[in-house]
């Protein structure tokens, strides 16, 4: 496929990074070509005009996306061709049809009906989003909800369109027919849009847990049931020991770790609704640095070891805390945990990315580039025992462990994971929670919400306090119970 008018694409989209046609053409081409990303990174040329891992990354993604684009004719195309035979006319349509289509993305407004099977007293009969800042995860929601036949998706056009637009070209037919054509354009755009960043963003997140910097030394990793801690260590004078102590005699697990001092120590909990948070207060009493380890696709690592699953579980849980490139190794997308919705995304194009992201991640290795200092071990407070030991107000410290658009969801040790609200991550305006923390980065919480019938906590982690009244938590988890009956899962 052609390359050559790929800048142009990279122009529109804000995303040539100053980089002349010539670089994004060769660029485009090797990617075509499935040259790997450390070849492109190694070479010379390239690394002279200031192209970057992140650069990289975002330009591979984008000329995946330009290719998929090509292999259709554009919406304006098709409905232009469907009205006339003669060029001119034709090339004035696809004008009009490009016009009320920006338009209608800029201004128009998305409206979500549900379905009448699903109205009832205290439901909202309907729900407006802006076609030009609908989240993607909402989008997403409501797609999923569209495919189950339990709600319907109307665009509204900005007022007087389109049969203003269409001037002395206007006909009812005309008009009725652009009506349709704008309205699955629009719907079409829209998820293009939240594909792409969903795509960017699980991307980014790999990128991030794989480039935490490895341990040298000993490491230990304990996996927990209802009723055992099971421990590995990994690396120094004892490694391959391990044990399995009750988790009634946490002092023996202590003093068992405590005696081979490793550098750090991972947990993870091979079941929901499990609570660490006992555990680490006692290991860390002890003097040791302990974090929580991500549980996903954790126990399918575990299987492909030819010994007791929850012993190969906590071994697995030590691999991923020395080293995050070997020890995440052979995974999925959706094994990995680190994004939404991406049953719904183009699974090529994901796993392309993520697998961009890998490599890059390898090559930051090999070439000696020093990954960003992460703050580890968890330090959660001495009266924290368990889940009514919560109280808002309470500073806690626990691991980003997952990103989405919405916000960041925080491991805490107790079962639950906590959610930090975009608005509540930082003082100032955040359009992504990347911008602000990253996968598995320690963070120190404050705690605003607590459901304890749904196990949900809600975080903050703004230093500036939000005054007196009706705080805009309070009235931001009023609006997410009313939209929660429009996007529960």
């Amino acid at each position: 496929m052609s390359s050559s008018s790929f800048p142009r694409y990279l122009h529109s989209q804000g995303l040539d990074f100053g980089m002349s046609n010539q670089v994004l053409s060769a660029i485009a081409q090797r990617t075509d070509q499935d040259e790997p990303c450390g070849a492109l990174l190694d070479d010379p040329d390239l690394a002279g005009i200031g192209l970057v891992p992140a650069h990289l990354l975002t330009l591979r993604r984008a000329y995946r996306r330009y290719q998929a684009s090509r292999q259709t004719l554009p919406a304006a195309e098709q409905w232009a061709t469907r009205q006339v035979a003669g060029q001119q006319d034709r090339r004035a349509l696809v004008g009009i049809f490009s016009a009320v289509l920006a338009s209608t993305l800029k201004k128009g407004r998305l409206r979500l009906h549900p379905i009448q099977a699903e109205a009832s007293p205290g439901k909202p009969i309907a729900h407006t989003e802006s076609c030009a800042d609908i989240p993607p995860h909402r989008w997403f929601a409501a797609a999923r909800k569209v495919a189950a036949g339990r709600l319907w998706l109307e665009v509204c056009p900005p007022p007087a369109e389109p049969a203003q637009s269409l001037g002395a070209l206007s006909s009812p037919a005309q008009t009725e027919d652009l009506s349709r054509a704008i309205g699955k354009a629009v719907l079409d755009s829209i998820r293009a849009r939240a594909e792409r960043e969903v795509v960017a963003a699980t991307a980014g997140a790999l990128y991030a847990l794989l480039s935490r910097p490895a341990i040298k030394g000993c490491v230990a990793g304990v996996a927990l049931d209802r009723q055992q801690a099971f421990v590995h260590l990994l690396g120094g004078p004892n490694d391959g020991e391990h044990t399995e102590i009750r988790l009634t005699d946490l002092p023996a697990l202590s003093a068992w770790l405590k005696k081979r001092r490793p550098e750090q120590v991972g947990v993870a909990c091979l079941a929901a609704r499990i609570s660490s948070s006992l555990l680490i207060q006692s290991l860390t009493v002890q003097g040791l640095s302990v974090e929580l380890v991500r549980e996903a696709g954790l126990m399918k690592q575990a299987r492909q070891e030819q010994q007791n699953i929850k012993a190969a579980a906590a071994a697995t849980v030590a691999s991923r805390l020395r080293d995050p490139i070997s020890g995440y190794a052979g995974l999925e997308a959706d094994e990995l945990g680190l994004g939404e919705y991406l049953d719904q995304v183009d699974p090529t194009r994901l796993h392309a990315a993520l697998a961009d992201a890998r490599a890059v991640a390898c090559w930051d290795r090999t070439n000696g580039k020093k990954s960003r200092p992460v703050a580890r071990g968890q330090d959660l407070r001495p009266m924290l025992r368990e889940w009514s030991d919560l109280k808002p107000g309470m500073e806690l410290t626990g691991s980003i462990a997952n990103l989405t658009h919405f916000g960041a969801f925080v491991e805490l040790g107790l079962g639950s994971q906590g959610l930090i609200h975009l608005s509540e991550l930082a003082d100032h305006f955040v359009r992504h929670p990347s911008e602000v923390v990253q996968v598995g980065q320690r963070v120190r919480v404050r705690v605003l919400e607590i459901d304890n019938q749904q196990k949900r906590l809600s975080l903050s982690l703004r230093k500036q306090d939000r005054g007196q009244g009706k705080s805009s938590a309070s009235r931001r988890s009023e609006a997410m119970q009313n939209l929660d009956q429009l996007f529960k899962k």
